[in-house]
């Protein structure tokens, strides 16, 4: 009964997880290329030659690469949790007492 309970929660929470990345304004990369293509075009050229602006394109890379690390993460340890409540893994082999 809790095996079906749990597995029950995990469908949950994954198909809730999708329906959310799946509604809302989303851009494609295309329109993402675009604007950074706009954006870098529009910069002024330094005049002292030592200074530059900050690359903002550089901080969406991260902070994607970051969000996509951690859901990564995240879904790896429901899915051990689920593998962990049905019971799939196994406790590890029992240590033999060391002689000194």
């Amino acid at each position: 009964m809790t095996k079906q309970v749990l597995l029950a929660g995990a469908l949950l929470a994954i198909t809730m997880i999708a329906f959310a990345s799946s509604t809302g304004d989303h851009v494609s990369a295309a329109d993402v290329a675009a604007h950074h293509a706009q954006a870098i075009d529009a910069q002024d050229e330094p005049t002292d030659g030592g200074s530059q602006q900050i690359d903002d394109q550089r901080v969406d890379i991260m902070v994607w690469t970051l969000l996509a690390a951690g859901g990564a993460a995240a879904a790896g340890l429901v899915l051990l949790a689920v593998r962990a409540g049905m019971g799939w893994v196994k406790p590890p082999p029992q240590q033999d007492d060391a002689h000194h």
